[in-house]
């Protein structure tokens, strides 16, 4: 996948994790930091620091996450996110039902990957031309050795070829493999909006985000903000995605933070500030997750004219 070498999209292993719930939202504290790596779609346990995805207690704590881009593009470290081990609730489904959603209006452009489409169009890049490139990320700065398997052959760093992923794939898909080194093992990918310096954007006008997938085992989306240490103490807006399903409508309303920790923020400014979305596995040590992810927008934008992804070895 070109993950622009990753960081030029199609996997930009580097940068983040995710957490989800329908909790209110209100919080107690933790804190992380991930780092972030240029190494393409390898093993993100192997990879530099990331941004913010290290799983914690609900108590408050430090922890690191790495990420490794999934593009040759250059990384950035920032902090990370909740703790697995926190309480969750289901988001009821009439939220998720795309009967009822009223578009998006902004300017990010829904993204293809059945349809091999490699970077992430976000309207909200700062200039550099380096959003939306997808990066995966890990517990490795955790102590953790969780990792992703990536469809085999894997490019390595500048490989030309490093958009193969996408091309096998229709998406981005592998396989999350949960360490047993970590208290609360993690993987996920996820992709920056304005570039990998995490600069926050106004994500209010899209309404939410639409998603196409197929997954093994507990995803959530985390909606990552600028100075998340301060904004949130990185108990960030999460969404847990229902296995059962192919695709999904999640308006911003039924994003909620883990219940317990964190400090609360106003959701019509936390919009105004998101800097990553990130999509992130969690579980019990050992599990291996198969996933697929195919396409991502604004609210009621992926369309219904999908097929259901596969998973690739």
């Amino acid at each position: 996948m070109n993950f622009s070498s990753i960081s030029k999209l199609a996997i930009s292993l580097a940068i983040f994790g995710l957490c989800a719930c329908n909790s209110p939202s209100d919080s107690s504290s933790v804190e992380n930091n991930e780092q972030s790596s240029d190494s393409i779609l390898e093993e993100s346990s192997d990879s530099t620091p990331s941004e913010n995805d290290a799983d914690n207690s609900s108590s408050s704590v430090e922890n690191v996450e790495s990420s490794s881009s999934l593009s040759t593009m250059s990384s950035s470290s920032s902090p990370s996110e909740p703790s697995s081990s926190s309480k969750i609730e289901e988001s009821k489904t009439d939220d998720q039902s795309s009967s009822s959603v009223t578009p998006g209006t902004g300017s990010f452009e829904t993204w293809y990957g059945d349809k091999k489409q490699e970077r992430i169009i976000t309207g909200l890049d700062d200039g550099n031309d380096e959003s939306g490139y997808w990066f995966s990320y890990d517990d490795y700065y955790n102590g953790g050795n969780s990792s992703i398997y990536w469809p085999k052959p894997a490019p390595g760093p500048y490989d030309e070829d490093d958009d193969q992923i996408i091309d096998q794939c229709g998406g981005v898909c592998g396989t999350a493999v949960l360490g047993n080194q970590a208290s609360d093992p993690f993987v996920g990918i996820g992709f920056n909006l304005t570039g990998p310096d995490q600069t926050g954007a106004d994500v209010s006008g899209w309404n939410g985000i639409c998603l196409v997938y197929s997954i093994e085992g507990d995803w959530k989306m985390e909606l990552s903000v600028e100075n998340e240490s301060t904004v949130t103490e990185r108990n960030n807006l999460v969404f847990k995605l229902d296995a059962s399903k192919h695709s999904v409508d999640i308006p911003w309303k039924s994003f909620r933070p883990e219940e317990g920790w964190g400090m609360g923020y106003p959701l019509d400014e936390y919009l105004k500030t998101v800097s990553a979305i990130k999509i992130k596995n969690t579980g019990e040590a050992g599990a291996k997750n198969r996933f697929n992810f195919t396409r991502i927008g604004q609210l009621g934008k992926c369309g219904d004219d999908f097929k259901i992804p596969e998973f690739r070895e």
